[in-house]
């Protein structure tokens, strides 16, 4: 990330916080109820962010990565099978891929359908590779 973008990234976040500050003082002012929430809500948000902005600072340049999607026209943006699937959130990716397919019918069928025929089609690849090297051995 350059630094003028990390620059419009923390004014984003700092207009966000203000905001966010604003309407809790008007919910605690307006609202007996919510106004003990509201304090506390704004002292401990007040210390994380004091907390992160002070880590923030003494940690490393973040490292350039390379974009996977430069280059790509609108509709291959769109297509999320370029998007490589690892770690904890390529897991929850997929989780949720499935969450939002068994919901519909037809999708659920379709990947059921996928998923019997890659079976399948792996199970055939592999006896037929095991049979021909003992046919070779």
């Amino acid at each position: 990330m350059s630094q003028h973008a990390h620059d419009q990234f923390l004014r984003a976040v700092v207009v966000a916080a203000w905001t966010s500050a604003v309407f809790a003082l008007i919910a605690l002012v307006t609202d007996g109820a919510v106004g003990d929430f509201v304090g506390v809500a704004l002292v401990g948000g007040l210390l994380l962010a004091g907390l992160l902005f002070a880590i923030n600072r003494r940690s490393a340049p973040p490292v350039v990565t390379h974009d996977s999607f430069a280059g790509m026209t609108s509709s291959e943006m769109l297509n999320i099978a370029h998007v490589r699937v690892a770690g904890v959130g390529g897991l929850a990716l997929v989780a949720f891929c499935v969450i939002v397919a068994s919901q519909f019918a037809l999708t659920a069928a379709a990947v059921t359908a996928g998923l019997i025929g890659g079976m399948a089609t792996g199970w055939m690849l592999i006896r037929r590779r095991r049979h021909a090297r003992r046919a070779t051995a």
